[in-house]
């Protein structure tokens, strides 16, 4: 096969890295994001007084 040189045995793991280091910076931002959502989503909610068990769909 390929005889893999000093360089590719260097540039293959940083980029491996870099790689890894921007999919879990993308997790964390969208998990924050999805978090800030729900916490204003329940923030509304408790201010209008409508929850699961006084909305209007639901059945005595």
């Amino acid at each position: 096969m390929f005889a893999m040189g000093v360089v590719e045995l260097l540039i293959f793991p940083v980029l491996a890295l870099l790689v890894l280091y921007g999919v879990i910076r993308l997790a964390v931002k969208h998990g924050t994001v999805d978090a800030a959502r729900h916490r204003e989503a329940d923030a509304v909610r408790r201010q209008q007084g409508v929850g699961p068990e006084r909305s209007p769909n639901s059945r005595p």
